[in-house]
């Protein structure tokens, strides 16, 4: 049977599924003879430009990943945060927090230090003529203030579409179905308590899935939205129809 343009992108598509985050090399080898290799060449090009693919091309050879395991500017201002709430007190530069993004991520620094500002995750500061950062939670608990939050709004009849609307709003910014279940509080403003027992519905009736998530990565906050379940503790939420 000949070698289709459909069969090299089922194939490719096959290959960074099995690989996962450690991402899969190109298919084209220097034993791979033509056709089969303009083929892969137009496969590769295609699923790129589709959006099915990310191709991580940091270092010498590119690396192909499933989308989900593309650089997100969420990602990168979940990284910097880290970063930033180990070294508080210490004022860090741009320069200084790029260094929790690996090179992958490297070129989303601009727009997640945006994001953190915006939500006053991190506070700009000035030192002399050079630009620096806080970690913003960590230095308002220093400081005795507390966290900037609007008034909560309980649960009613009306609030599942708001909550699903919300999710849907992080799925679009992270470019993950699977979100932390702490974030998609303080976006929705519903007490946490209610919000975990409306999930817990939407489990028991097939509309929510829940992810253990990195317990080790999470910070209190995060921490806080943790759903304990059988011994296992879930920190994300993926919501269906």
């Amino acid at each position: 049977m000949a070698f289709t343009l459909e069969a090299a992108r089922a194939e490719i598509l096959a290959k960074v599924v099995k690989a996962g985050a450690k991402g899969a090399a190109s298919p084209v080898t220097a034993k791979t003879k033509e056709p089969k290799r303009a083929l892969y060449v137009q496969a590769l090009e295609a699923l790129e430009a589709d959006g099915a693919i990310h191709v991580d091309r940091s270092k010498d050879k590119p690396k192909y990943f499933s989308i989900e395991f593309a650089p997100t500017v969420a990602g990168a201002a979940n990284k910097i945060d880290q970063l930033a709430a180990r070294k508080h007190p210490a004022l860090l530069t741009a320069a200084e927090l790029k260094k929790a993004l690996p090179k992958n991520e490297s070129a989303l620094l601009v727009q997640a230090l945006e994001l953190l500002e915006n939500e006053r995750r991190l506070l700009k500061l000035s030192r002399t003529t050079a630009t620096v950062y806080a970690h913003g939670s960590s230095l308002r608990a220093m400081l005795g203030a507390s966290e900037p939050k609007a008034p909560a709004q309980a649960i009613d009849a009306n609030s599942g579409e708001s909550i699903r609307g919300s999710y849907d709003d992080l799925v679009r910014l992270s470019g993950f179905p699977d979100v932390e279940i702490a974030t998609l509080q303080q976006h929705t403003r519903v007490p946490m308590s209610d919000l975990k027992d409306w999930l817990l519905a939407e489990h028991k009736n097939g509309r929510a899935v829940f992810g253990i998530g990195d317990w080790s990565l999470a910070d209190e906050q995060t921490r806080a939205g943790v759903i304990d379940m059988r011994g296992d503790r879930y920190l994300l939420v993926r919501l269906e129809d």
